[in-house]
């Protein structure tokens, strides 16, 4: 099922993507491991996964290892890997990251079964105008 905004992963969902996924518009959280200023380049980290995030568009971000930032932007491969154009950050300092993570993967299953239903809706519906025409 695709969202017309951003669709909110973990870095091992984006490192998981097949390379035809450059230009995906993505959302992505982690925690700061490294920062290049000069470059614009910055590395996040989740659960041992790591994602280069590029913050030229966003202009001069500072940044602090460890601290959780969330970025929004579009997927580019730099040779084999992927790296974040990010056109938008955020430093979340009281996020619940246990929490976020837990209630993303309970919407993600509620999407799932609303999808589902809404199929199942649809074929009833069909079978129903089938069976009027008869």
């Amino acid at each position: 099922m695709s969202s017309p905004c951003a669709e909110i992963l973990f870095i091992e969902e984006v490192l998981a993507l097949p390379s035809s996924s450059t230009g995906k518009s993505i959302r992505v959280l982690g925690r700061i491991v490294e920062h290049q200023p000069a470059e614009g380049i910055i590395r996040i980290a989740d659960k041992g996964h790591e994602l280069t995030i590029d913050t030229k568009l966003m202009g001069g971000v500072v940044t602090y290892p460890k601290q959780l930032w969330h970025f929004v932007g579009e997927l580019e491969l730099v040779g084999k890997d992927f790296c974040l154009q990010a056109r938008f950050g955020k430093h979340l300092e009281d996020l619940n990251l246990d929490a976020f993570k837990k209630s993303l993967v309970e919407r993600r299953q509620h999407l799932e079964i609303t999808a589902e239903m809404d199929e199942a809706q649809q074929a009833l519906a069909e079978d129903m105008d089938d069976d009027e025409d008869l």
